[in-house]
């Protein structure tokens, strides 16, 4: 009886030890995941206050994205959105090739995507959202509600069939009115893809 017990409690703190082990994995990798959005916002912050970036120029604003968006996979997108309800957004596509999404008032209202060549040439249009209006947006309404760095709900994409959270950060000039707001898209398939690759003994699961 004693043999009996003392095999049960070894494998219940084995198992209790394989519980500590994936939990531990897990939180590591999600708070890695979801801290770097907000180092690339300090980065484009300190950006614009120094002069390095223009939120009035947008276009001049996309070498510098397309360089951002190469450092880590943890930030394959990132956008500017303005209180005039322009937009540009740079993406890094899965096989490495970069994406412009832009919204130009003098282009007109609607959302559009091209792929673009290694010198960021447009090439292609990829897709065309009518109307598109950055204002508008769970992620912009977030920034402006909170007035600093935040996350936006999960939501839909609007071009895209995923479902995203964003982290975002509202962009104020020396009067402190809002110019515009940072966004940088994290698809929660990334997590998901994570957790599914993670192996608990023979039967377990994992979720957050």
């Amino acid at each position: 009886w004693l043999a009996y017990r003392s095999g049960l409690q070894s494998i219940d703190d084995l198992a209790t030890w394989s519980r500590r082990e994936a939990a531990a994995r897990i939180e590591e990798h999600t708070s890695a995941y979801l801290a770097t959005p907000n180092l690339f916002h300090q980065i484009n912050d300190a950006a614009i206050r120094t002069g390095t970036l223009d939120p009035s120029d947008l276009i001049g604003m996309e070498p510098y994205l397309w360089e951002q968006v190469q450092f880590t996979d943890a930030v394959p997108f990132v956008y500017f959105g303005t209180e005039q309800g322009e937009i540009l957004g740079v993406e890094r596509k899965a096989d490495g090739s970069p994406a412009l999404w832009i919204v130009l008032k003098a282009e007109g209202p609607d959302l559009n995507v091209y792929q673009l060549d290694d010198k960021l040439n447009r090439i292609k249009e990829l897709d065309n959202v009518p109307g598109f209006d950055p204002r508008g947006r769970p992620w912009y309404t977030a920034a402006v509600k909170v007035g600093g760095p935040t996350w936006s709900t999960i939501y839909p994409d609007i071009s895209r069939p995923i479902l995203v959270i964003t982290s975002v950060m509202p962009v104020y000039d020396k009067a402190d009115k809002l110019v515009g707001v940072w966004g940088i898209d994290l698809p929660l398939d990334q997590i998901t893809n994570f957790m599914r690759s993670l192996e608990i003994g023979q039967t377990g699961k994992a979720f957050i």
